[in-house]
């Protein structure tokens, strides 16, 4: 694992930081970490060579207490598709209100009921952005 920081480190750009994905069986041992660096995850650029998954999110303010991501209800936050060709080589973007003011963000192949081992090489593209609430 190493921590990957995006492009641009000023809180006020959009920024992207490319991250490596887990080759591992538990789908995240070894897997980057980006730090978001006071900016929220709202997207994400899925590889061609990445394995149809959903995606899930572990998350904190510094790379040793990272905990998994969940919404209200107690269920993961889950993006991605397991739909034959949906998720490779594609953009996700989705609203960043859940990851506000986590500066550390780890993607996990699969869920951790079914993690996915990553292909060699694999990586995907975080996008990061302020977070603007609506009014």
């Amino acid at each position: 694992m190493a921590v990957v920081y995006t492009d641009r480190r000023t809180p006020d750009q959009r920024a992207r930081g490319t991250v490596a994905i887990s080759t591992n069986a538990d789908g995240v041992t070894g897997a980057d970490v980006l730090d978001c660096g006071g900016l929220s995850l709202c997207g994400m650029e899925i590889s061609t060579g990445s394995s149809d998954a959903n995606y899930t999110f572990f998350g904190g303010y510094t790379t040793n207490r990272l905990a998994s991501l969940v919404n209200s209800t107690g269920d993961a936050i889950t993006k991605g598709s397991t739909v034959a060709g949906v998720t490779p080589g594609k953009t996700i973007i989705f609203d960043p209100s859940p990851f506000v003011g986590l500066r550390f963000i780890q993607i996990r192949s699969g869920t951790s009921a079914a993690p996915i081992a990553g292909a060699t090489g694999v990586t995907m593209g975080l996008l990061v952005a302020p977070f603007q609430p609506v009014k």
